[in-house]
């Protein structure tokens, strides 16, 4: 209930009242016809009647039916393509597509199974990115199946119609979808973590491990943590690093400040962003002086964040929800230092968001992830050893006060600027693996 009604203020705030009547009404709708369901499944003799999470219903096949088609079609199915979903993982992933079709000259369509789609959305990704936009795009939403209203419109699909899968859940919706042996999917997190060892951990792993799937990981990072994790994933995939554009990720003049900014990733809904060990740190970097707060000013983005947060001496955050690309953008080049923490092996974005926007930042090793050599600016500290990782710490604020090196190490960086350079070798990847042609 605290969700539900989380998501209701969420949609006043953001649509409007009549948004909000449109969405309650589909939802009670789909409520009642849920229920009705149920009951008339324990009336037929002998039919299975079995529970359903949401995370379940997101494994269930889209309804379809069957065309004929000349042309091949990529279909990239996620959860949806909103405004505030498109910072990260989402946005690559439309990105990865739209290269292969833009290669291919064929048609994209996207497919959303939890909220409606927002087209605008994805021109505006490609329009930040610099990037063009396939001849053709379509759109498709499932939403209705996942409120049960029994109103879902069918999906055509045929034997040309390749499909591109999001995550775990999306994956194992296309094997029961598609009319393909094989399919994509882009990799950019170890999905299992998501989960404590249940149901739904299972049901991933089966997924990773599945031979009739054409992965595309995520950097390098995850690629050799899947090598003795998941070989599987190696056997039948490739990796590539993300690109962070120049024309969006650039520093301003690195100057001296009198009152400096740290910026802390705060994301409380995502256990392994580690956002109580953050705030730890901070309040400890402040107890220790390592922080003088007559020079630091401390924010926080992400959602849900607490507003009472206060540390030690009354110190209080400025706190921020998600902010638009532009203003994202903008803020980080205002920023000196940002703790970033990410418990799996994967590096994440803030990071090089931040580092490309020339920010010093700390964040932490875990498993194979011991170093970012990419750019200096970026400090790695162990977590498993508090004491070590407060020296970090203190060397992460040095650095960023010692304008000549942080400027040096942002001008040498080796972090991907360029899409095309990174996507090259996926684009051929992709067409060995379905050679569509052009």
């Amino acid at each position: 209930m605290h969700i539900l009604l989380q998501k209701s203020l969420k949609t006043l705030q953001t649509e409007g009242f009549l948004a909000l009547i449109k969405k309650t009404g589909r939802y009670i709708l789909g409520q009642h016809r849920k229920r009705r369901y149920c009951i008339m499944q324990q009336q037929t003799s002998g039919a299975a009647v079995l529970p359903t999470d949401d995370w379940i219903r997101q494994t269930e096949p889209i309804r379809t039916v069957a065309v004929q088609r000349q042309n091949y079609r990529i279909n990239l199915v996620t959860d949806s393509i909103s405004k505030d979903s498109l910072l990260g993982g989402v946005a690559t992933a439309l990105i990865v597509a739209t290269e292969y079709c833009l290669e291919n000259n064929v048609e994209l369509r996207i497919i959303t199974r939890c909220a409606d789609a927002e087209p605008l959305a994805y021109y505006h990704i490609l329009n930040i990115m610099g990037l063009k936009r396939p001849e053709k795009v379509s759109f498709f939403t499932d939403y209705e199946h996942m409120l049960s209203s029994g109103r879902e419109m069918p999906l055509d699909v045929s034997d040309r119609d390749i499909f591109f899968a999001t995550s775990w859940w999306s994956a194992a919706a296309i094997k029961k979808t598609q009319k393909r042996p094989r399919f994509f999917y882009i990799v950019q997190e170890v999905e299992t973590f998501f989960y404590p060892h249940g149901d739904a951990h299972l049901f991933c792993k089966q997924i990773l491990g599945d031979p009739a799937i054409d992965f595309i990981v995520n950097s390098h990072y995850l690629w050799d943590y899947f090598k003795t994790a998941c070989p599987n994933i190696c056997e039948h995939g490739v990796s590539f690093e993300p690109a962070f554009p120049v024309s969006f990720y650039h520093a301003d003049t690195i100057v001296q400040k009198q009152r400096k900014k740290l910026f802390f990733y705060a994301r409380p809904n995502n256990p392994r962003n580690l956002f109580y060990t953050g705030l730890l740190i901070l309040n400890r970097a402040i107890t220790e002086g390592i922080l003088d707060m007559d020079k630091w000013e401390i924010y926080m983005i992400g959602n849900n964040i607490p507003k009472d947060i206060q540390f030690v001496g009354g110190v209080k955050p400025t706190i921020y929800d998600t902010m638009s690309w532009d203003k994202y953008a903008a803020f980080l080049r205002s920023v000196d230092l940002t703790l970033s923490l990410m418990y799996t092996p994967h590096p994440s974005y803030p990071p090089y968001d931040a580092a490309c926007s020339g920010s010093v930042v700390l964040t932490n090793q875990c498993f194979n992830k011991t170093e970012m050599s990419e750019c200096n600016n970026i400090i790695l500290g162990d977590l498993t050893d508090f004491e070590s990782f407060m020296r970090s710490f203190e060397k992460a604020v040095k650095l960023s006060e010692d304008i000549a090196a942080r400027t040096a190490n942002y001008k040498n960086s080796q972090i991907p600027r360029s899409w095309d350079a990174v996507l090259a070798d996926i684009i051929d990847f992709m067409n060995t693996a379905e050679p569509i042609g052009k």
